[in-house]
């Protein structure tokens, strides 16, 4: 697990997010703490690893590989670390591409919840269309167990 600090938060940059800085490391805090707490119980999901990997890059942080640091990598594409307007709006635009196509058949399929994580992610980040992203699915009214 990442422990997001406020010099994490305060080091993101402005033009990378089309609301707060505080309102997006609030979320980003409580995505990493949801996937650690999965990852304690054995139970790991691929959405919650899309949601962490998103707020990662987003804010051009780092990610641990195999036990050493490196900077974020697109979540969808994977290519060029560092995370700015033009490479957000592209990852947003992949997002979308591949959220139309049959789960079943597209990349990452055999990743359930990890495309559709990103595009939320991305949505309410960037794109300022859509609601705060459920970290913890369980909790959400109507939600399916």
């Amino acid at each position: 697990m990442k422990t997001v600090t406020d010099r994490d938060i305060a080091g993101i940059p402005a033009r990378n997010l089309r609301l707060s800085r505080e309102v997006f490391g609030e979320f980003w805090r409580e995505a990493e703490a949801y996937s650690a707490a999965q990852t304690a119980d054995g139970r790991q999901s691929w959405r919650a690893g899309g949601l962490v990997i998103t707020c990662r890059w987003v804010a051009c942080s780092t990610t641990d590989v195999n036990g050493q640091r490196s900077l974020a990598l697109r979540p969808i594409t994977g290519g060029t670390p560092v995370a700015y307007e033009e490479l957000i709006e592209a990852e947003y635009v992949a997002a979308e591409i591949l959220a139309a196509k049959d789960p079943a058949t597209r990349r990452y399929a055999e990743r359930p919840g990890y495309v559709e994580a990103v595009q939320a992610v991305l949505r309410w980040v960037w794109r300022r269309n859509g609601p705060r992203p459920v970290v913890d699915p369980t909790t959400a009214v109507g939600a399916a167990s």
